[in-house]
C-alpha cells in the first residue's frame, strides 16, 4: 500500500487541464469456466464479431430451452417443444461452427 504522505503528493501531481489522472494496473487472473454463463460467452461470441445478431438470439434462446428440463418447468414459462425447436438448434449450432470459423480465419 502506498503511504498516505506519497498518495496526497501523487494526487497533487497527477492533474492535466484541471482533470484528475488516474493510474491503475491490469491484472489478469483465471476465471472458474463454469462460473461464466452462458448468455455471457454468447454475448462475448457477439462482441468478437465470432456470431451475428441473429445467431446471438437464437442461441440463448436454445438455452432457454435446454434448461428447461423438467415438466412442471416447462408449463411454468409457457414453453412449447416441437420439432420446429429441434430443427432450429440443429441449424444454430451449425451456424454457430460455420461462423465462428469464418470469424477466426479473417
Amino acid at each position: 500500500m502506498i503511504p498516505r504522505h506519497k498518495k496526497e503528493k501523487l494526487e497533487r501531481e497527477l492533474i492535466h487541464d484541471g482533470k484528475e489522472i488516474l493510474t491503475f494496473f491490469i491484472e489478469k487472473k483465471e476465471v472458474d469456466k463454469t462460473k461464466i454463463r452462458y448468455d455471457q460467452k454468447v454475448e462475448a461470441c457477439y462482441q468478437l464479431n465470432l456470431i451475428d445478431s441473429e445467431l446471438k438470439g437464437d442461441l440463448k434462446k436454445l438455452y432457454k430451452y435446454r434448461n428447461t428440463v423438467h415438466l412442471e418447468s416447462e408449463l411454468r414459462q409457457n414453453l412449447d417443444y416441437n420439432l420446429d425447436m429441434g430443427n432450429l438448434a440443429y441449424r444454430r449450432v451449425e451456424g454457430l461452427s460455420k461462423q465462428s470459423t469464418e470469424s477466426l480465419k479473417n
